[in-house]
């Protein structure tokens, strides 16, 4: 599977943020937009300090961040474990921002956002909602 990164979504590490605050980025944005699923196992430790090239406290540090938010749980023997939405601290401003660049909604699971990509452009949108509608049809 692959996850997006800081760079891919717009916050490079250059930015003058910490390590830290990148890994909370990338792995926040990962499990709000369902890279990662409610229930399912996380990477390990090991595995995420070789994705992000981070040492362990920094990563732990990261965790912790986002156990914080109510989108993680540690458990003995069972790992870290993806939260369900129900236990996200929709407040967080950071939880917000992730679920603005969902294309479904929490609260209405049987709809679909469509967004227009610049304020104004709705060829887009008519052509996704096309799209989407064209490939529910089976065409």
């Amino acid at each position: 599977m692959t996850i997006p990164t800081a760079a891919t979504i717009g916050h490079a590490p250059s930015d003058g943020r910490n390590l830290t605050a990148t890994i909370v980025n990338d792995l926040g944005h990962a499990i709000v937009t369902q890279s990662y699923r409610a229930g399912a196992p996380f990477p390990t430790e090991a595995e995420l300090c070789e994705r992000f090239n981070a040492s362990r406290p920094v990563l732990r540090e990261a965790v912790k961040m986002l156990t914080a938010k109510g989108l993680l749980v540690g458990r003995k023997r069972a790992g870290t474990i993806v939260q369900p939405e129900e236990r996200w601290n929709l407040l967080d401003p950071d939880v917000l921002r992730w679920m603005l660049q969902r294309d479904d909604s929490p609260w209405y699971p049987n709809s679909r956002l469509f967004r227009q990509p610049t304020a104004g452009d709705w060829v887009s949108v008519v052509e996704q909602v096309r799209a989407e509608l064209s490939r529910l049809a089976g065409r």
